[in-house]
């Protein structure tokens, strides 16, 4: 079954040589600076210390951050934080080198789960541990990345695809047994919360482990512990579940170094506190990319939350909080760039209650309607929250196009997005746009 909002959004899109143009009354285009704002949220640590040069990077690609790392290692440097997150349906990385001797190490991304168990076998057999490891959601599935290293050390135990109930199960277990919580790393699948970590047996200062956090209670776990207790954060794990941030964090109560942590920092305000911390002599020591990989929302209609009586839970998938979408006048600007050429538009359409259903349908495959006559798409369109991710391909004739949209309802008035369409065969044939959709009003006639 076709997204209405695919079907609306590419009608304009994929006519070569259409004139762009916007209503009197529509809301102007998305502002450069608000389409550059790719969604992305990240949550750091800083440190007053001094310590060898260091790198920090964010918002790479795979390939970015694979070339990245192999330009490091080769001049000396030692990988000592890896963070996967996902921008649209694909995956991006923020990672933090250090220029100083370490062991032999080996640095793993973008896994499966099925990979990253095979490769934790395979390492720890050739006399390798488990330093790190992420997990992070993209296009719905979940990745890991790791780092490994080559030294002796206690015992330890390293789990993932742990529930938040299996994950607090071995957490009493293990600190029943004398280990530690050293990593922890909180992601989603589907609309559900797990978690990846690594315990040692060994000493360790009193720690206090928190995961499931929302932004507010992760900010009051700090103050509480850190200004009344004295504890030191030394992790924090950002990550989304049906479409809500969330929060892991470590502390404990080790003689550690006076720090910083922000969290919920889009990309500009990260590089301005990374910017004023280094200033001042602090050292990022962890940083923890996260969000929802689509635009954030923007000012205008449909900001604040609606009634939401005006809709029905009908319309709401199984298993969904709430409502998604309210039925009624809809206007989406769009901000497009096509092969290159970059173009705004403006569309009204009313969203029927029928509409509406397909639109939030949790999956399906679909035929006709993006092209008109001939036209057929295959679409699997998957349901995380608040969040829906689309992808397929889609012919027309001897035409043919890989597909990929991703939604985020942040009201059911307001919605955000991004989507990227490739020509088969037609190299340097692209269409990426972000979207800014709102409920104008009921219906006409």
């Amino acid at each position: 079954m076709v997204p209405v909002a695919l079907v609306w959004l590419l009608s304009g899109a994929l006519v070569f040589g259409s004139t762009f143009s916007r209503s009197a009354n529509a809301q102007p285009a998305i502002p450069v600076q608000y389409v550059a704002d790719d969604g992305s949220l990240y949550a750091a640590i800083w440190e007053k210390r001094d310590g060898p040069p260091y790198v920090a990077r964010h918002d790479l690609t795979s390939q970015q951050y694979q070339s990245e790392f192999n330009r490091l290692v080769g001049a000396g440097y030692c990988l000592t934080d890896v963070s996967g997150y996902a921008v649209g349906a694909e995956d991006r990385y923020a990672a933090i080198w250090e220029q100083a001797s370490c062991p032999p190490f080996v640095a793993r991304h973008a896994m499966t789960s099925q990979q990253y168990q095979e490769v934790l076998n395979s390492l720890v057999s050739q006399g390798y541990r488990p330093k790190l490891v992420d997990g992070y959601t993209v296009a719905g599935s979940d990745r890991y990345a790791a780092i490994f290293e080559k030294s002796s050390g206690p015992a330890f135990v390293a789990r993932h695809g742990m529930t938040g109930d299996e994950y607090q199960r071995e957490f009493d277990r293990l600190a029943s047994a004398g280990y530690c919580l050293t990593d922890l790393s909180g992601y989603s699948v589907g609309p559900e919360a797990r978690y990846a970590a690594i315990w040692e047996q060994t000493g360790c200062a009193s720690i206090v482990a928190r995961s499931g956090l929302s932004s507010q209670q992760y900010q009051r776990t700090v103050d509480d512990l850190a200004t009344r207790q004295g504890y030191r954060e030394k992790l924090v794990s950002g990550y989304q579940v049906a479409g809500t941030a969330r929060f892991a964090a470590i502390f404990d109560r080790s003689l550690r170094p006076q720090f910083v942590a922000r969290h919920d920092l889009n990309a500009a305000a990260y590089q301005q506190q990374f910017n004023q911390w280094t200033s001042q002599g602090y050292r990022l020591i962890m940083v923890s990319g996260y969000g929802g990989g689509v635009l954030p929302s923007s000012p205008g209609p449909g900001a604040s939350v609606p009634n939401r009586s005006a809709a029905k839970d009908q319309y709401a998938g199984a298993g969904d909080p709430g409502v998604l979408m309210t039925p009624g006048q809809w206007t989406m600007v769009v901000n497009m760039n096509l092969a290159g050429q970059v173009s705004n538009a403006t569309n009204t359409r009313c969203m029927t209650p029928e509409m509406v259903r397909d639109f939030v349908a949790q999956s399906g495959n679909a035929s006709g309607g993006l092209f008109g006559p001939g036209q057929n798409c295959q679409l699997q369109q998957n349901r995380m929250g608040r969040k829906v991710i689309a992808t397929g391909r889609c012919t027309s004739g001897p035409m043919a196009m890989q597909i990929s949209v991703e939604i985020l309802f942040d009201t059911p008035e307001h919605l955000v997005g991004s989507m990227s369409q490739t020509f088969v065969g037609q190299q340097g044939m692209s269409v990426s746009a972000q979207f800014d959709g709102h409920r104008v009003g009921a219906c006409s006639g």
